[in-house]
């Protein structure tokens, strides 16, 4: 496993760690036990996606742009991955392209 699938798996982790809670609402509202039932299996899919992307990272690179695509799928619906994972996944891609790039 190389640094960008790994870091990757990191941010999908994370978000399948509870799929379900932690969802960001304005207030007064909360969800109601349907929404939060679809907000989570959108969790799940979104993170299924990046999971497929850590994989394919093990055998072509991998673009930022190709990451954040999926990461702002998950700003609609409140579960946002925490800046430290989506740093690493930015350092992991980058470095990996320095290495291609001067290698």
């Amino acid at each position: 496993m190389n640094d960008v699938s790994t870091a990757l798996r990191a941010v999908a982790e994370y978000q399948l760690q509870h799929p379900d809670s932690g969802f960001v609402v304005a207030l007064p509202r909360t969800l109601t036990p349907a929404e939060m039932a679809e907000r989570a299996a959108e969790v799940r899919r979104i993170s299924a996606e990046l999971q497929a992307l850590a994989d394919e990272a093990e055998t072509r690179p991998i673009s930022y742009d190709e990451f954040d695509t999926l990461r702002r799928q998950y700003q609609p619906l409140g579960k946002l991955p925490l800046g430290t994972l989506v740093s690493e996944v930015a350092r992991a891609i980058t470095a990996a392209e320095v290495a291609r790039r001067y290698g």
